[in-house]
């Protein structure tokens, strides 16, 4: 059982720093993609959850606010606030420039 802080690694790649809870991803963590995409932030019951920061491929980064999994919104300087939603697809669109992918 993962309990406390730890790395996890998946086969394909992926990682996660930070807290764990028995066995769940909760409390302050990094998750990483192979493509170098991060997301560093809050986590409660394996998603992310409240202040995070998306980092793209392209090594630009803003803050938002998420809720169980899904973007709320960017940053209140940003006011681009909307229909965040994580699809079935596991993608959330936060514009049509700014998509944060899931794999």
């Amino acid at each position: 059982m993962m309990h406390g802080k730890g790395l996890f690694t998946w086969e394909d790649g992926r990682s996660y720093g930070g807290d764990f809870n028995e066995n769940l991803r909760e409390g302050v963590g990094i998750f990483i993609w192979p493509d170098s995409r991060k997301y560093y932030g809050n986590f409660k019951n394996n998603q992310f959850h409240g202040e995070g920061q998306f980092t793209s491929t392209e090594g630009k980064s803003r803050a938002g606010e998420w809720e169980h999994g899904q973007l709320k919104c960017w940053n209140a300087n940003d006011k681009k606030k909307g229909p965040f939603q994580l699809a079935k697809s596991k993608r959330v669109q936060a514009s049509a420039r700014t998509k944060v992918a899931f794999r």
